[in-house]
């Protein structure tokens, strides 16, 4: 077993880190970079170079076996350009992977259990990233056992005062109502889609309506979340029907952005685009409006490819107005 590598690399800009689970997505055409917070921090990175933003980068906070796979993580990983100090490896166990099937674009996925990154810990190179971190992207399967579960804790208590962006996926059996509600707490801002957002608010003791929602409806399911968990942010995607991000200052919507895909396209990964964004875009200060209309995009462009990290077109934002 052996730590993460302790030296960060300074910089002037903001720092998205991806904090969680590390895997391979085991598609039929081979092994392609996953996990939720791995998928995140990706799409962060290019995003901040697209937007131009000084010193901006990626990083991860995981834990990879010292195999085949954990080789190939670190390598994909950095070659993206993201900070892989914090990543550990270890001797015991083998790297991450989720066998998935698609049907017809969609992922059904069988995630393996006792892999490296269940036994994360919170060692000197996460203690140096955390107070770094201008923001961080957890979500619930990261946390699926007890001793992940509080090296992540740890880690977001060492960082004050990051964005902090709970995002909910979730993978049975591998949450419960307790993860959800206490997510919730370690968060600054949600994201959820409109199939988990009644479970999360089941958990948090509110009213849960089945989706699709009326939008005044959806906008008091959101803001008694947002009330009851002490969030700065919530935001819900919506399929087809787009996205809507409630603040203190009321409800925003976006329609969906759409993408000529590819013959292989997946929608795997889109959401964790649409999350990366809205911690870019939180980062950066912009309205709620400007934050959806980025993300809807993002997430548009990867569903309409395969695999979750594909590279963001330079023209991505090239019609985004100014401000």
């Amino acid at each position: 077993m052996s730590e993460g590598r302790v030296s960060i690399q300074p910089t002037a800009g903001p720092v998205v880190v991806g904090i969680g689970e590390a895997l391979y997505d085991m598609l039929p055409a081979g092994p392609v970079l996953g996990g939720a917070p791995v998928n995140a921090a990706v799409q962060a990175g290019q995003l901040l170079a697209l937007l131009g933003v000084p010193g901006g980068r990626a990083a991860v906070a995981t834990r990879v076996g010292s195999d085949d796979l954990g080789r190939r993580f670190l390598a994909d990983v950095g070659g993206r350009g993201l900070d892989v100090s914090a990543v550990q490896v270890d001797d015991e166990r083998p790297t991450g992977t989720a066998v998935i099937e698609l049907d017809r674009g969609e992922p059904s996925f069988s995630i393996t259990a006792d892999v490296a990154w269940d036994c994360v810990v919170f060692d000197a190179s996460w203690q140096a990233l955390a107070p770094a971190s201008a923001a961080v992207c957890f979500g619930t399967l990261g946390r699926r056992t007890p001793p992940a579960a509080r090296a992540i804790e740890r880690f977001l208590a060492a960082a004050p005062k990051a964005v902090r962006l709970f995002d909910v996926n979730l993978r049975a059996p591998f949450f419960s109502a307790e993860s959800l509600v206490s997510g919730c707490r370690l968060a600054t801002m949600l994201k959820v889609n409109e199939q988990e957002l009644p479970m999360v608010a089941a958990a948090l003791g509110l009213p849960a309506v089945a989706g699709p929602i009326p939008e005044p409806q959806l906008a008091r399911q959101l803001e008694a979340v947002r009330t009851r968990a002490g969030l700065e942010a919530v935001v819900v995607t919506r399929g087809t029907a787009g996205a809507a991000m409630a603040t203190a200052a009321g409800l925003a919507t976006v329609p969906a952005r759409c993408f000529p895909p590819r013959d292989d396209a997946d929608t795997i990964g889109a959401g964790d685009a649409f999350g990366a964004a809205v911690v870019v875009g939180r980062l950066l200060e912009w309205p709620p409006e400007r934050i959806l209309d980025v993300a809807a995009r993002a997430a548009g462009f990867v569903a309409s490819q395969p695999g979750a990290t594909p590279l963001l077109p330079a023209d991505l934002l090239a019609d985004l107005p100014a401000g």
